[in-house]
């Protein structure tokens, strides 16, 4: 096919044709409905070893953006990049691409923090949401125990989300993997921070640890614990382990 005869609509051999970056007589730089990726069509006597220049760079960027939405976001300045190489402008093309990458790694190390931030945010509150029915209207169907254990857990819930924004600025996350895992590394943050929370209260329950709280008439102190623990990662095994050296001295 004649790259004059290639625009918007046109099937070409790399898919339908949804947006077309730059045309000139012997080279058009288009993007098709498969991948979001930036494809071309080139005279025979065009020289595409000017690509080489850019393509490792243009593979990193690719391998960071995890989506076909995010790839196409980012195809413009991509194209631009593969414009100056195919007008001998290799240098332009290269920094284009330098600079790229930068505000990639910028924008997926954004997307991931608001990823895994409102997950453990969107946990939290189905958590709230539940532990209020569970104390109103289903309190008289339910187990009183089993209610305070989930009351229990929803305040720890409540210290892992705590804890994430407050580290939120700081985390690293790996921009390479999927907007899922970083959801799924939300929800999991703050299920462990639930379990900590339970393991605290069963511990104090048991007089293993701080069996003096029992005395307390009200739970209070024992929401208060499940906030602490939910918080700190190290709480219950900085615990564990004055138990096991407790166990040692006996």
């Amino acid at each position: 096919m004649d790259t004059k005869d290639l625009k918007i609509g046109t099937q070409s051999v790399l898919g339908k044709i949804t947006r077309i970056y730059s045309t000139s007589s012997k080279v058009v730089l288009f993007e098709t409905n498969k991948q979001g990726n930036i494809s071309y069509e080139a005279d025979a006597d065009v020289d595409l070893s000017c690509l080489n220049s850019i393509r490792a760079l243009d593979i990193e960027i690719q391998s960071i953006l995890t989506t076909t939405s995010e790839r196409r976001k980012f195809a413009p300045h991509r194209a631009i990049a593969h414009r100056d190489c195919f007008n001998g402008n290799t240098e332009s093309g290269v920094k284009v691409l330098e600079n790229l990458l930068i505000t990639v790694k910028n924008y997926r190390k954004l997307k991931s923090r608001l990823c895994y931030m409102l997950s453990a945010i969107l946990f939290v509150v189905i958590n709230i949401t539940l532990c209020a029915l569970a104390n109103t209207v289903w309190l008289e169907s339910l187990n009183k125990y089993i209610v305070l254990l989930y009351t229990i857990s929803t305040f720890g819930s409540l210290g892992g989300l705590i804890s994430i924004l407050s580290k939120i600025p700081k985390l690293e996350l790996d921009i390479n993997g999927s907007n899922f895992l970083q959801v799924v590394d939300g929800f999991s943050r703050i299920f462990l921070s639930m379990v900590s929370s339970v393991i605290i209260f069963v511990l104090i329950k048991s007089d293993i640890v701080l069996g003096a709280l029992n005395d307390i008439p009200n739970n209070d102190i024992f929401y208060a614990f499940a906030i602490i623990s939910g918080f700190s990662e190290k709480f219950i095994p900085d615990i564990i382990k004055s138990i096991e050296k407790k166990k040692l001295e006996e």
